[in-house]
């Protein structure tokens, strides 16, 4: 939550990001829709947010335990559960 709320990111958006997104200066949002790319610029909460399970070394920023892009039911049941436990 706190890493699509930081970047301002859909679903997709968030489903899609990879490593390859991770810049010096900040992490590329690559949008859809049109809309247009960005790069959100690194403060100590998105650091904390990307690296949040730094011993997998996968493509994907939000992935499984093997490093691999979680599906969109996945990522909804998560989602859910984590805005109840917020509520």
């Amino acid at each position: 939550m706190e890493f699509a709320y930081l970047c301002r990111m859909r679903r997709c958006e968030i489903l899609r990001a990879t490593r390859k997104q991770i810049l010096s200066e900040g992490f590329d949002t690559l949008r859809s829709k049109g809309s247009r790319d960005a790069i959100t610029l690194w403060s100590t909460r998105l650091r904390k947010a990307v690296k949040a399970d730094a011993k997998v070394t996968g493509m994907y920023v939000i992935h499984d335990k093997q490093g691999q892009r979680i599906t969109e039911s996945a990522f909804k049941s998560a989602w859910t559960r984590t805005q109840k436990i917020n509520d």
